[in-house]
């Protein structure tokens, strides 16, 4: 999640960077301190950015937090939303979801467009608050009121899926269009499902593989994993397994479970590449980390046959019943033959 970066000092105005333009040394701290302990907001929205990056000082969440809230005591909506960001992702300090709504809550109520996406996405996941889709479109609004291209792709995902809304592809269509005029990758990847499936849109692999390959272009794992699965499957083009797995690695590179797991499989049975036991277990662990119902599966069958030494049946059985318990219908089928 995206924390706004340092605020520019000028006598006209405050000018928000997005990203760091160098780090600042020690002699940039005493100078920016001297202005916060003078009560500035924007040195004191500085500093707390310097504490929470490790810019010029080392990384310390608590102080972090103790700058942007003098800065957001005195309204500045960029602390508060970074507040928000801390707490929302409790790296650095805590994870405090009440928090978190606290804080993006402030900022949207002054406008700030990636408050509100944000906040839209907690009410959309429940994170901290009970689920409430009319919620989440109300700020999803709000913010593509303020041509904020995740507000456009956030809309488009709930008439594509029917959260809170009457579910319609067209409607979603149009939002994911918005959104790639303003340079969105993810709607551009989102796009392209639709084309490949066709939802909403006559079925067109062609013109799928064309969106993937631009969001592709700007590294979204989404599309990078689409263009190895299409690949492999040989969906519309001719199947092409160092593709695949060209795709897929750039995608398992940004962590994306899918491709992770994808890549065990072909590790596992030498396709593309030569079969390699241990790179396979190494890919398929790290899937079955993050929650990937295919790679837990797949796992759990490799610690049952000795494909990971020791043989390990209380693993094999741990992890087929968290594929099961995510309704992976070949785990509960394995569970239901052990237990006959």
């Amino acid at each position: 999640m995206k924390k706004l970066a340092y605020i520019l000092l000028i006598t006209t105005g405050i000018s928000c960077f997005s990203h760091y333009s160098k780090a600042q040394d020690s002699a940039d701290y005493q100078q920016m301190e001297q202005l916060a302990n003078q009560g500035n907001p924007e040195a004191q929205y500085n500093i707390g950015v310097m504490y929470d990056q490790g810019i010029g000082v080392p990384q310390n969440g608590n102080k972090a937090v103790e700058w942007y809230e003098k800065a957001a005591k005195q309204r500045l909506y960029q602390a508060e939303f970074n507040l928000g960001v801390l707490y929302d992702e409790g790296i650095i300090v805590p994870q405090d979801y009440s928090k978190a709504i606290q804080y993006y809550t402030q900022a949207a109520q002054q406008g700030d467009d990636q408050a509100m996406v944000n906040l839209g996405g907690m009410y959309r996941k429940g994170s901290g608050i009970p689920k409430d889709n009319n919620k989440a479109i109300k700020y999803f609004l709000l913010a593509s009121k303020e041509n904020n291209p995740k507000g456009f792709l956030n809309l488009g995902l709930m008439y594509e899926n029917g959260w809170g809304v009457p579910q319609s592809y067209a409607k979603a269509i149009e939002y994911y269009q918005k959104a790639i005029q303003m340079g969105d990758d993810e709607a551009l990847a989102s796009l392209g499902v639709l084309y490949e499936q066709g939802l909403g849109v006559k079925k067109n692999t062609k013109t799928a593989i064309h969106y993937f390959q631009k969001a592709a272009q700007k590294n979204n794992k989404k599309a990078l994993y689409n263009l190895g699965r299409i690949y492999r499957e040989g969906d519309g083009v001719p199947k092409n397994y160092t593709k695949a797995i060209q795709y897929y690695q750039k995608a398992a590179q940004q962590g994306d479970a899918s491709a992770l797991s994808d890549l065990g499989v072909m590790y596992s049975h030498g396709t593309g590449v030569a079969k390699d036991t241990k790179k396979a277990v190494e890919y398929t662990q790290k899937a079955a980390d993050k929650n990937d119902p295919t790679a837990q599966f797949n796992l759990g069958v490799a610690y049952g046959k000795g494909e990971i030494q020791p043989i390990n049946q209380q693993k094999s059985i741990e992890w087929i019943t968290k594929a099961a318990d995510q309704d992976f219908v070949r785990a509960q089928l394995y569970l239901g033959i052990i237990y006959a």
